[in-house]
């Protein structure tokens, strides 16, 4: 009796699980409309925040020009382990902050990760990477969408991250859909400027998809884009000088990599 009467339930319970998964990582039909970004700030960086439709993410847009320096970390000083986003700001006296490259449990960095042109962790081919280099007018900027010894050529500062979501203004596709906190990278002006998107999940902010994504950086510009690690790892901060900032809620979660800029 105990078989006959426990096995119909195992199966729906199966069933309920399968229904659940199905719903969350393979809805693509959540409406979703980009609006136009009302920037703050004249100078550098800009930086927005919107918030609508259940979705809070924060902006911010950095031209690479003479007065625009990247700060790292880990960096060459051979400091490592995991701090919080507070502590990498005092640290760097960053405006702009986000954080970079995925870890693992034992905050072990899985990607590139170059600083002042010093090799700190090493290239995974499955992912994407940012890479900075001098030019005449200061840094520019491009995203490979496979890491490899030969891509990184003589980068001063290289971010890995997960997947290229913008190839040259088209969106990339992806198999499954599902909602998240974010944290991206996006390229315009051929390498010229740099936006930083940041998603927030939580009780007002139902995330966003990979897909969506895109599209803020398509909207804003950008010509190519790619996701650091997201979700609980989602660490943001922005401030123009002007008195505006621009944040996410920053989680208790200690990141392994951030980088950020710095303004003359």
């Amino acid at each position: 009796m105990k078989k006959r009467f426990f096995k119909p339930l195992r199966i729906a319970a199966l069933l309920l699980a399968l229904a659940a998964l199905s719903c969350t990582t393979t809805d693509s039909t959540r409406e979703f409309h980009t609006p136009e970004i009302a920037w703050l700030g004249e100078g550098n960086p800009k930086v927005a925040s919107v918030s609508g439709e259940g979705v809070r993410y924060s902006l911010a847009r950095i031209s690479l020009d003479e007065n625009a320096r990247i700060v790292a970390y880990p960096d060459e000083s051979g400091k490592n382990g995991a701090i919080s986003l507070g502590a990498f700001l005092k640290m760097t006296g960053a405006s702009v902050a986000v954080n970079t490259t995925p870890y693992t449990k034992s905050k072990r960095i899985l990607g590139i990760h170059i600083s002042d042109g010093k090799k700190l962790s090493g290239e995974i081919g499955r992912y994407s990477a940012v890479i900075f280099e001098e030019c005449s007018s200061g840094l520019r900027a491009r995203i490979v969408e496979s890491q490899s010894e030969s891509a990184f050529g003589v980068a001063e500062f290289a971010f890995g991250g997960f997947f290229t979501i913008l190839k040259d203004g088209e969106i990339m596709e992806f198999r499954h859909t599902s909602y998240d906190a974010r944290s991206a990278i996006g390229i315009a002006d051929d390498g010229k400027t740099v936006f930083i998107l940041a998603v927030e999940k939580g009780f007002s902010s139902a995330g966003l998809s990979y897909t969506q994504c895109a599209e803020i950086m398509r909207k804003l510009g950008a010509t190519d884009a790619m996701e650091f690690d997201g979700g609980g790892s989602t660490s943001f901060f922005a401030e123009n000088g002007e008195g505006n900032t621009v944040k996410v809620r920053e989680s208790l979660r200690k990141n392994a990599a951030y980088m950020g800029f710095r303004f003359r």
